[in-house]
């Protein structure tokens, strides 16, 4: 039970930050900005920004269906096409299926952490389980980092693949207004963040876990 609750901080921790970092309109923000996207689609900036958020929210839930329209080259038009919108019922999916297993994880790690604090070493116990999990997602992040810094076409190529059972994610750059709203560049920068942000988190709880493990050895005089 020590060690489900170990593996799972890891796994509820990433979604949770993956959700946080994907859906920050500031980022996106600033991404439009450095990259131009109002420019390359011939939209304005508050144009843009509402369409990000009626994406965003539709992802989330909060919205039916992805039918908005905008001025797109001094024209008036529905945004996303037929296989724009079938790749993101796509992703709503996943996302929706990411969520609901994070907030049951949640749930259970509640419980067993509740059941196991009955015992006065289960600190001890969950940080030193904590300590040697935590080696296992290092290496595991580092590797992932080192693969997306080599060839990140690839990797991210390889996630789609993994994830989705169709080529719906293939959109053309030069028509498809999804694509010009999130190039190649602009998911780069988001899976550096989440990785640099995990990571953080990761070496923040590996200090916190050391600590206590110290200080719970002195207490119970553990050499």
């Amino acid at each position: 039970m020590a060690y489900f609750i170990c593996f799972t901080a890891f796994i509820v921790l990433f979604i949770t930050i993956l959700d946080l970092v994907s859906f920050d309109i500031n980022f996106y923000k600033k991404e439009y900005q450095k990259l131009s996207i109002a420019q390359t689609i011939k939209i304005s900036d508050d144009d843009l920004i509402r369409v990000t958020n009626h994406l965003l929210d539709y992802i989330k839930g909060n919205n039916d269906d992805l039918t908005i329209t905008a001025v797109i080259d001094n024209q008036e038009r529905t945004v996303f096409n037929n296989r724009e919108v079938l790749h993101m019922i796509d992703v709503k999916i996943l996302y929706t299926f990411f969520i609901n297993l994070r907030n049951v994880l949640l749930v259970l790690m509640i419980i067993i952490y509740l059941y196991l604090s009955v015992n006065k070493y289960s600190k001890l116990l969950l940080a030193d389980i904590f300590i040697k999990v935590s080696k296992m997602y290092l290496i595991l992040i580092l590797g992932l980092s080192f693969y997306a810094l080599i060839d990140f076409e690839s990797f991210w190529l390889n996630f789609h693949y993994l994830f989705f059972d169709n080529e719906l994610f293939f959109l053309n750059p030069n028509t498809d207004i999804l694509i010009m709203m999130v190039p190649l560049r602009f998911f780069i920068d988001l899976v550096v963040k989440i990785i640099v942000f995990y990571a953080l988190c990761v070496a923040v709880l590996l200090i916190s876990a050391f600590k206590l493990r110290r200080n719970k050895l002195d207490k119970y005089c553990i050499i």
